[in-house]
């Protein structure tokens, strides 16, 4: 009788086994960035923010029209700068807006802006500008961190004009912009970040492949252009320039 306890003991065991560990195998670890931070997924599944309104920044007819023309002159004086060629090192001095007959060297490749996205079957819009940004080990926030830091670059630069604290532009765009209340409400700029994030394109000009938008992006191999509208830009100037005297 000694052995019987045992014997029922393993038969129940092995029971178990078959009910339970196919259930435990057929889970999926939590998947963490390298910094161990829970992806997407973790989060609760919030309905995309809706699309920013760009044309009620600003609501006093009087101020929109003075920082209209304001904005303009400085994205004119952006164009002007577009033809410059962006070299594969991204540094301060690089252009911060390209128009589509701008070149890009990257990886290999020459080519002006509007040629490379024709080449890869995405269509260029009159008057639009563009943000490019060959990618770095340094981009560890993807493609919504590239987004980020060019309107960081854009926030820069308008202080810079209108003779502004640039720690108070800076502060407009903290690292958890894209972060939603419970009821999926965002900032004006947490939408701009967004939907321009959605929209990016990611080249690969050494493998020949693109993709919009992107969680994961190569550096050395990939390049983020994003486009932007005048009226996007100036309403972006428009936001900056309000909150930030």
């Amino acid at each position: 009788m000694r052995y019987v306890i045992p014997a029922v003991l393993l038969v129940a065991a092995i029971i178990a086994g078959l009910v339970y560990l196919p259930e435990k195998l057929g889970e999926q670890p939590v998947a963490t960035n390298e910094s161990g931070t829970k992806l997407e997924a973790d989060f609760v599944d919030l309905p995309p923010p809706e699309a920013p309104d760009y044309t009620t920044v600003v609501t006093d007819d009087a101020l929109a029209k003075e920082l209209t023309t304001e904005a303009e002159g400085y994205f004119d004086e952006l164009s002007g700068r577009a033809g410059e060629a962006l070299e594969g090192a991204l540094d301060v001095d690089s252009p911060l807006l390209l128009s589509a007959e701008s070149t890009v060297s990257w990886a290999g490749e020459e080519a002006s802006v509007g040629e490379l996205l024709a080449r890869y079957g995405f269509e260029t819009e009159a008057g639009e500008l563009y943000y490019a940004h060959p990618v770095t080990a340094t981009d560890s926030q993807g493609v919504w961190g590239i987004v980020q830091g060019g309107l960081s670059r854009l926030a820069g630069g308008i202080a810079e004009r209108r003779g502004d604290s640039e720690k108070v532009y800076s502060a407009l765009i903290p690292q958890n912009a894209d972060e939603r209340n419970l009821d999926g409400t965002s900032s004006f700029l947490g939408k701009v970040i967004w939907h321009k994030t959605m929209a990016a394109k990611v080249l690969n000009t050494d493998r020949g492949w693109a993709r919009v938008s992107a969680d994961v992006v190569v550096p050395g191999q990939d390049i983020v252009i994003v486009g932007f509208q005048r009226q996007e830009l100036i309403a972006v100037y428009q936001y900056f320039a309000v909150e930030g005297s």
